[in-house]
């Protein structure tokens, strides 16, 4: 009974592991008699390093698959401010259009003339800068991704030009 555990030291009851070293029951049945196995332990190490190197070819592609999706957010963000620009355009100009027809309907007033080129940038212009920040909005999340991206410790130099679209 005055022996020690080979693995934490212990003086204990012990039993015999499959390879002759001394574990105490507690170290038994923790399974940590399988690390004192110098064969066990090669296995695991080798083990460890094929699942590490699977490990980081998953956490490879998961970060593609997150940058390309962030990718997408950010065109699509920017798709919707040139629509809100172009909307405020096509507002503006047939307001416009609206107030240069109700001038010439009523004998060529141009009060309605200003009236509608007035009231056509009041309208567009608005709407027109509202797209002009939705697609500035999108182009620092681009900007935020390619930094993102280029130091990404995930990524090789071929994934990182084919998620950023080079």
């Amino acid at each position: 009974m005055g022996q020690k555990c080979d693995i934490c030291g212990k003086p204990y009851s012990f039993s015999e592991s499959l390879r002759g070293a001394l574990v105490c029951t507690e170290c038994e049945r923790q399974g940590k008699n399988k690390k004192a196995d110098p064969v066990f332990a090669a296995s695991t190490q080798q083990s460890t390093t094929v699942d590490a190197a699977d490990r980081s070819v998953g956490v490879a592609r998961q970060a593609s698959a997150r940058y390309a999706d962030a990718y997408t957010v950010a065109r699509a963000v920017n798709g919707i401010g040139v629509f809100i620009k172009v909307i405020g355009v096509i507002l503006g100009v047939l307001t416009f259009v609206a107030g240069l027809i109700a001038g010439t309907q009523t004998e060529g007033s141009p009060k309605f003339v200003l009236g509608g080129l007035l009231v056509g940038v009041i309208v567009g212009v608005p709407i027109f800068v509202l797209g002009v920040l939705v697609s500035a909005q999108a182009q620092i999340l681009k900007a935020t991704l390619d930094t993102a991206v280029h130091s990404s410790p995930f990524l090789a130099k071929e994934d990182m030009e084919r998620v950023m679209s080079l």
